[in-house]
């Protein structure tokens, strides 16, 4: 995997080290790829040309989800 000239495994750990949820996308859909992306902590891996339509369907997805977690954890310090 790479990030034009920069280096997709420091991206994957800083996004990570945030909770940024990444999602990547390439032209390469290989199994292999894709798993990296997937341990390495991207939220999900979409393969090019994605439609404006399915790309937004999974961000929506995505800030549901983080939504969701950043409420239970708020929930679950809030009684401790």
């Amino acid at each position: 995997m790479h990030v034009g000239d920069g280096d997709s495994q420091w991206l994957l750990s800083q996004a990570r080290a945030r909770s940024l949820p990444l999602v990547l996308m390439s032209d390469s859909g290989s199994t292999g790829e894709v798993m990296k992306g997937i341990e390495l902590g991207a939220v999900d891996y979409l393969e090019k040309p994605v439609s404006p339509l399915k790309l937004r369907n999974i961000w929506q997805h995505v800030v549901r989800k983080v939504g969701a977690d950043v409420t239970h954890h708020l929930l679950e310090a809030s009684t401790h």
